[in-house]
């Protein structure tokens, strides 16, 4: 039965469904504070309200936070002097210490059954406005691992997210139209010049969805935001596909 599983849902099905089983045996606790949960969430609700989530003032392209009484639309310094694939990024949350490590666990400790916490976290970015004309079609693409990656860590972190998202809301359909075709280092350590270098040529659209990406406005998903090199390769991969526009979606704005 496991065997016949495996083959027809792949692993993340089967650890999703064992986590499932897991939490039927032994009480759920707080991923952050270790108190008991009996709410069906991952996290308790003070902890989530520590989270800072991202508000006004921000750059209304990267998302940025900034400190101050801004009270106009701004692009800050950095948008300012480059040209960008992608329309605007939006994320849910600021980037502290409590929401990167909650991404660390998920993302390095494999613990996948964060993947419908972090939908529903992520979905809070998705009421900004900008996003409406978005919805109206609502397709939804992960930033791709390379296969190589992928076999390390055994699911994309970005894609599992997507699937909580289109389980939230069915206003969302989750394409995995982009497939990352050259392996590149990890980019944590680079500078957003060396980033950019190594993520040339990195992506390519999967030619059987060409038709359903062509015209149409997408939105590209991804666990964290920080140089947008990354965001931005996609969202021009997308657009010389034909992708009238690329808002960019996260979870964290580190």
């Amino acid at each position: 039965m496991a065997q016949y599983l495996f083959v027809k849902f792949g692993a993340p099905y089967l650890r999703s469904l064992s986590d499932s089983i897991l939490k039927l045996i032994y009480p759920s606790s707080c991923e952050q504070c270790g108190c008991r949960l009996n709410s069906g969430w991952s996290i308790c609700a003070s902890c989530r309200d520590a989270f800072l989530e991202v508000r006004q003032p921000m750059c209304s392209v990267c998302g940025r936070c900034y400190e101050g009484a801004i009270s106009s639309e701004f692009d800050c310094p950095n948008c300012r002097q480059r040209k960008l694939a992608f329309d605007f990024a939006r994320a849910a949350y600021q980037g502290s210490e409590e929401t990167l490590s909650l991404v660390h666990q998920f993302k390095y400790q494999r613990q996948i059954h964060l993947s419908k916490e972090l939908g529903r976290l992520t979905s809070i970015a998705l009421t900004d406005s900008r996003f409406s004309p978005y919805l109206e079609h609502g397709i939804l693409i992960p930033v791709p691992l390379h296969w190589r990656r992928y076999r390390k860590r055994s699911f994309n972190q970005a894609e599992e997210i997507a699937r909580s998202l289109t389980a939230l809301r069915n206003d969302l359909t989750m394409l995995n139209a982009l497939r990352r075709i050259r392996y590149t280092e990890t980019q944590t350590d680079f500078s957003r010049a060396k980033r950019l270098q190594n993520l040339k040529g990195a992506f390519e659209v999967n030619t059987k969805y060409l038709q359903h990406i062509k015209q149409r406005p997408l939105i590209l998903l991804d666990d964290v935001f920080t140089t947008g090199a990354t965001a931005n390769e996609c969202a021009k991969t997308l657009r010389q596909a034909g992708a009238s526009s690329v808002a960019i979606l996260t979870l964290v704005r580190s």
